[in-house]
């Protein structure tokens, strides 16, 4: 079983073509430098694949939402889509994550198109990460994405940055001396985020996807 991401950016159309080269130079570096930093967790490496989309495959799901929050922290002014899809790969890997066919990538395909046509429908819980999975019940786990999309919406981009690096921050007062801040302010933060029950969600999907075995 791989777990494969597929992710696109909302509203790319609308951008300047200036704007669009930017933010494609930023994508790249970043997914160039998530495939060195994660090179553990990865079966074929990130890149681009259109205009506005981009995926990956890992062989692991330790740190799936670091990955998906570092692509989000390096452009916080376009918010990202992400399918996510569990199943096999029928054929032979290749070092980036192109030409890769099976149902892993159906899903994530099929998880991405499910975040758009629920965007369009008012009774339908919002969300910008979504699983579909051949081996596990992934109701539960998008239910979860659901509300972990209302509570994080309500946050200042200021908010979202401290969150985000926090994920990866050794504590508290690293993360105030690295941003030139009081301790004191960080947790305030945090706290007015809800971040730690935000984080246990992360965790207990990331539990639940362990349960599969991926490669």
């Amino acid at each position: 079983m791989y777990l494969a991401i597929i992710g696109d950016l909302i509203d790319s159309r609308h951008m300047s073509a200036k704007e669009r080269s930017r933010v494609q130079q930023v994508l790249k570096q970043t997914l160039a430098k998530i495939n060195q930093t994660y090179a553990v967790d990865i079966a074929a490496n990130f890149l681009i694949t259109l205009g506005d989309e981009f995926q990956g495959l890992l062989k692991r799901s330790d740190n799936v939402f670091i990955i998906m929050e570092q692509i989000q922290a390096d452009l916080p002014t376009h918010p990202v889509r992400f399918g996510l899809g569990i199943g096999a790969i029928y054929t032979p890997l290749e070092k980036d994550a192109i030409g890769a066919d099976g149902p892993a990538f159906h899903l994530a395909r099929q998880a991405l198109d499910n975040i758009k046509h629920f965007a369009r429908k008012s009774e339908q819980p919002k969300s910008l990460m979504r699983l579909e999975s051949e081996t596990i019940a992934s109701d539960l786990i998008n239910h979860m994405f659901a509300q972990i999309y209302y509570q994080s919406s309500h946050w200042t981009e200021k908010q979202q940055q401290i969150v985000w690096l926090m994920r990866t921050a050794s504590s508290q007062k690293e993360l105030a001396e690295q941003l030139n801040v009081s301790q004191p302010y960080i947790n305030q933060v945090l706290q007015a985020t809800g971040y730690y029950t935000y984080r246990a969600s992360l965790q207990a999907i990331v539990k639940e996807i362990k349960r599969q075995r991926y490669g």
